[in-house]
């Protein structure tokens, strides 16, 4: 008689037979990564080559950045270097130009473009083919005539940051300029693409939870960079949950969430405006009212929600930095200040008169000063 085997070995031999097919299966994978990839002959660290985590082992860390470590990677292994399994990183000009120019060939990374807030966006359509029309239809927005256009915009909302720093002055109470920079960003991008500012600016000292929630969010996007998938289906998966419990523990996405619903519901009230109310200039003018002989089109509600997510936010963090970067080096350098000012004071020489664009250009210190790379 055959004795029966042990139920409880069963388990056991099972997890024991997953253990070797995950470890051979990663082997495989390390081993493919260092000899046949298609990147394989380019120089590089081995561990970067082979695994993501080499580089998140840096950028995961508080104190940590990986790139920091890409120039002494070039000092070694030339201008191009594999740093990561899947990508290059290229220290040459020229090659830079061939990859990013406008209608290059270069499509982009499927994994990294595939941000769960953004589904249905310009910004996840890999094949820039595919994603050209729907940026264009935003493109002419930001040209010089249709920003003079709306410059009364955001001559308002400047009139309103400049009040708030008047009255810190006189109160000597320090600004936080960061903040504050950011905060005249969301309100100027919002007002151009919905007609309505973000309020913003009506935070205390600059200090706005919507603005700090996003910082929030985009400071740890590092995390989604390396494990896109797991956080592609956490994103998914909060949304079912009630917005009271993703505000209490996940602040960030909740923020998030909260505006994209925003942005939805201005889309609707853009979409149903009366001809009386379209004498405001928005970004969405052409995608909400296109012409079909171009080849234009009104992409879903959904999709058009995240394109304005796409440049509520691209439009706020980056122009802010810009800012605070202008602000901090010229306040450092004494001979720039006493200069600049001097100019802007001959230009304007009352406290509230405001020069548009195409004045502001005329001035050659400013301008001059405008197309330099501080840093």
């Amino acid at each position: 008689m055959v004795a029966s085997p042990n139920l409880l070995t069963i388990p056991v031999n099972l997890w024991i037979i997953g253990t070797i097919i995950v470890f051979l299966s990663l082997i495989s994978k390390y081993v493919y990564r260092l000899t046949i990839h298609p990147l394989a002959k380019f120089p590089g660290p081995t561990l970067a080559a082979a695994t993501n985590l080499y580089g998140a082992s840096y950028d995961l860390r508080s104190d940590g950045s990986y790139v920091k470590l890409l120039p002494t990677f070039h000092e070694k292994y030339g201008p191009i270097v594999r740093a990561w399994p899947n990508q290059l990183h290229i220290r040459d000009m020229d090659a830079y130009g061939q990859i990013f120019k406008i209608g290059g060939k270069f499509d982009k990374d499927t994994l990294f473009y595939r941000n769960p807030a953004v589904i249905g966006g310009f910004f996840n359509i890999p094949d820039n083919k595919t994603a050209l029309p729907r940026k264009n239809m935003f493109r002419q927005s930001f040209s010089k005539e249709a920003i003079r256009r709306a410059e009364y915009l955001i001559h308002n909302l400047l009139t309103r940051f400049l009040g708030i720093l008047d009255i810190s002055a006189s109160r000597e109470a320090p600004v936080d300029l960061s903040m504050g920079f950011s905060c005249l960003t969301a309100d100027t991008i919002m007002n151009y693409t919905f007609q309505q500012p973000f309020g913003a600016l009506d935070a205390p000292d600059f200090q706005s939870h919507l603005i700090k929630a996003s910082d929030d969010f985009f400071s740890s996007m590092q995390w989604p960079a390396y494990f896109p998938r797991f956080f592609y289906m956490l994103f998914q998966a909060t949304k079912l949950l009630p917005s009271r419990v993703n505000g209490k523990f996940l602040d960030a996405i909740a923020t998030t969430q909260w505006t994209m619903k925003m942005c939805h519901d201005r889309i609707l009230y853009l979409k149903g405006r009366s001809p009386s109310e379209k004498f405001t200039p928005t970004v969405l003018d052409t995608a909400l009212d296109p012409n079909i002989e171009k080849g234009q089109f009104t992409p879903p509600i959904d999709d058009l929600t995240a394109d304005a997510f796409t440049l509520l936010q691209a439009g706020t963090s980056t122009t802010a930095h810009t800012l605070v970067l202008a602000v901090f080096n010229i306040l450092n350098e004494p001979r720039i200040l006493k200069t600049l000012k001097a100019e802007l004071r001959e230009a304007m020489p009352n406290k509230d008169s405001f020069l548009d664009w195409a004045s502001l250009e005329k001035l050659p210190y400013l301008a001059s000063l405008s197309s330099l790379q501080f840093g």
